[in-house]
Parts: C-alpha cells; structure tokens; sequence
C-alpha cells in the first residue's frame, strides 16, 4: 500500500512513526506537524490545528495509560491524551534539562525516559517525581540519541561520546566508549534490544556493535 499526497496524505520530512493501541497511525513531520491515518475507517486526521503547540516532531511512542509523548525539537515534550483530545507540555520550566528532545521510553516499571541535548530526565508518574541524569551527575555525552532496555532491567543511553549503561537496582553507572573499544564515532546513533538480549549499537561511522 501506499500513502501520499493522492490519499489525503500532503506532508513532507516524517521523522517518526507510531501505531497506537487501536492500530491507529501516528505520523510525526519535522514541519508540516502531527497527522493520525485510521485505515479502518478510512480517514487521515491533521492535528496540527488542534494542537498547534506540537511543532517539529522526532519521536513518538504510547505509554501504558494510552497517552501519546511526542518529542520536539525545540519546546519540549507533548503530551496528548487521544480519548480526552487534550494536550499538555513539558518544557525546560516544567523541570526537562533541555528543550530538544530526542527520545522518550517507558521501561519496564513505568519509569518515563526523556532524552535532550542536555541530559535525561526519568519521570515517574505515580510519585510524580524526576530524576535527572547529566554531564555535572556522571552522565556522558551530554546529548542522548537512542535509549534501550536489556534484559536485566538495565537503561543504555548513546550518544555523543558513547554509551551510558545505568543499574537501577544498585544505582550505577557504567560507560562503553572509545577506551573500550567503541570507536572511532562521533556519536552513537541508534540501538536495538534483539531477541536473545544483545543490545546492538548503531554509530555515525557505519559501524555496528553487538
């Protein structure tokens, strides 16, 4: 199948792309904002005039609650509640280290990841408390690209200068990087949890690591 401009589809740059839990399509653009493609019905939703503070889109994924976290380049975080059509940000003075933003995950206990150039936050929406990790904190990089989860419950976040690996049980940080044998890169790009554990790393000189 395909979707373009002929299909109701009039929309250039996407940069990420999301099925909901309803099998809805979520397409995020780097201008032309937030579209919604329902193929059961039939219809391609624009939600730039109904959330116009969205902006320019890089990710997107649906927490356990249903809420859809849209990330922007330059305002933050979006939050969208598709069943109430309501809307609400997280900026830097809501408390994020940095207005762009990357990535956003929930792990395993619920625990929300935002990644931006400055560092992650980890929000934990039932005590509604944030943790955040950065350069002044042990955090390298400081700008966080891609965010994975291993098997042991373990939070890698790559970016400029490697990879941070985090135990959250015993609250350490441990680092893959050039000395290790990771390199040579600039940044790394981009990871992937497979189906046995191995965590793969994507880096911008083309090399992948497992």
């Amino acid at each position: 199948e395909i979707y373009g401009i002929t299909q109701g589809l009039q929309i250039e740059n996407i940069f990420s792309i999301l099925e909901d839990k309803k099998g809805r399509i979520w397409i995020g653009t780097f201008q032309s904002g937030l579209f919604v493609m329902d193929r059961k019905a039939g219809l391609i939703s624009e939600l730039t005039d109904s959330f116009p503070r969205v902006g320019n889109l890089l990710g997107l994924i649906q927490d356990i609650d249903g809420n859809i976290w849209v990330n922007r380049i330059s305002s933050g975080v979006a939050i969208i509640d598709p069943t109430q059509e309501t809307i609400r940000s997280l900026t830097k003075k809501e408390g994020l280290l940095g207005n762009l933003t990357v990535r956003t995950m929930q792990d395993r206990d619920g625990l929300i990841w935002i990644t931006t150039q400055a560092g992650v936050n980890v929000l934990d929406l039932k005590t509604k408390t944030n943790k955040r990790f950065a350069a002044e904190l042990g955090l390298r990089g400081p700008t966080i690209y891609s965010l994975a989860e291993d098997d042991q419950g373990r939070i890698w976040m790559a970016g400029t200068d490697g990879v941070n690996i985090y135990d959250k049980k015993t609250a350490t940080m441990k680092y893959l990087g050039k000395e290790q044998g990771l390199g040579p890169f600039r940044f790394v790009s981009e990871m992937l949890l497979d189906r046995s554990g191995k965590v793969w790393v994507g880096t911008d000189s083309g090399t992948v690591y497992a």
